[in-house]
Parts: C-alpha cells; sequence; structure tokens
C-alpha cells in the first residue's frame, strides 16, 4: 500500500510539473469538429487517455480466453488428483492382497520366519 502511495505521489508531481510547464493554449482541427484554444496538457493527457482505454479494451478478450482456459485446467487437475488417489488406493489395496498371500503362503509351507510362531 505504502508503494502505490508513494508511486502515486510521484506521479502526481510529475503531472503538476508537465501541466505547469505545457500551460500555452493551442487550436485542435479533427475531421469536422474544431478546438479554437484549449491547453496543450489537455489535449496531450487526452490523447494518452484515450490511448489508455483502447489498449484495455483491446485487451479484454484475451484476458477473458486465458480466464477461461485457466478455469478448465485447473477443473482437470483437480480432475487428475482425484485419479491419482484412486489410483495410490487400488495400488495400497493390490501390495495388502499381495502381502496377505505372501503371508498365506509362508503358512502353508510351514515357514518358521513367520511372526506369527513366534509366541
Amino acid at each position: 500500500m505504502q508503494r502505490g502511495l508513494v508511486t502515486g505521489l510521484v506521479l502526481g508531481i510529475i503531472l503538476v510539473v508537465f501541466a505547469l510547464q505545457n500551460a500555452i493554449s493551442v487550436s485542435v482541427k479533427f475531421l469536422v469538429w474544431q478546438i479554437p484554444e484549449i491547453p496543450l496538457v489537455l489535449v496531450l493527457l487526452s490523447a494518452i487517455l484515450i490511448g489508455v482505454m483502447l489498449s484495455a479494451l483491446s485487451s479484454y478478450p484475451g484476458k477473458q480466453r486465458l480466464r477461461k482456459d485457466n478455469r478448465s485446467l485447473k477443473e482437470r487437475i483437480d480432475e487428475l488428483e482425484e485419479q491419482l488417489l484412486e489410483y495410490r488406493q487400488d495400488l495400497e489395496e493390490l501390495e495388502n492382497e499381495e502381502q496377505k498371500k505372501k503371508d498365506e503362503g509362508d503358512l502353508i509351507r510351514g515357514d518358521t520366519n513367520s511372526t506369527f510362531f513366534d509366541d
């Protein structure tokens, strides 16, 4: 917040200095419109403002497309994470079943290394 405040103050001071140095009046003609006397600073700031607005408007569709793509990718990530969790659970169940079969096989063969008979 402090960085934004300092940046705003610096830009404000630059704008005031710019306005004071460009206080002369100019005549503006555009197609059929004509403004006989207007301060140069207003002409320049108006041009900058119009440029910023046109830039923002032209970039809006691209930003919306990126937001949509981002949302769909996040949904895909969630689906894949759920699928990974299911696979891990299945793998754990298979490993448990394999261990049970191995333990049963050891008991059937009479393996004395089994912990079942260590009492």
